[in-house]
């Protein structure tokens, strides 16, 4: 507790603890030195709403985008070096050309998407009464670290 740096209040207890989350029994303190500050996310339990749970991001298709990209541009070297040498039928040429640029394509925009878009992962939105959100992420779709963290928030709230 000591290495997150925050101070229970005389009547609080710690009734559940993960590295993202800490639920006592009047508080939920989250996002612990994000951005590199000390800082975190602290609210009451009486202000807070049920969180929400959310599934986002999108699977790595990295390796679908080497697949095609090999594909589609071996199939493109092979169109150009028939063509140079050995002088192959115009339709022929056009179709290996236009199926090697599809696949060649197609990998590209897997790769460049698996590298931008952001990881699976689940987030739990805690409603605060007039003010922002608390946001807690974890890694993962369907993250049972996210289930347990509700469970014991809806525990700690029913406690008040």
């Amino acid at each position: 507790m000591n290495e997150r740096s925050f101070n229970l209040e005389s009547d609080e207890r710690v009734v559940f603890e993960m590295p993202e989350v800490v639920v006592t029994n009047r508080r939920l303190l989250a996002n612990f030195g994000r951005l590199g500050s000390g800082d975190h996310d602290a609210a009451f339990l009486s202000d807070m709403a049920p969180p929400q749970k959310k599934n986002g991001g999108q699977r790595s298709r990295m390796h679908e985008g080497i697949r095609f990209f090999g594909l589609g541009g071996g199939l493109l070297v092979i169109e150009i070096f028939l063509e140079s040498s050995v002088g192959i039928d115009m339709r022929i040429a056009t179709g290996m050309f236009g199926i090697g640029s599809i696949g060649f394509l197609v990998g590209v925009y897997f790769i460049l998407t698996s590298l931008t878009n952001a990881k699976p992962n689940t987030t739990l939105m805690f409603p605060i009464l007039d003010d922002k959100d608390i946001i807690v992420a974890f890694p993962g779709w369907d993250n049972t670290d996210a289930d347990e963290v509700m469970l014991q928030f809806a525990r700690a709230k029913r406690g008040l």
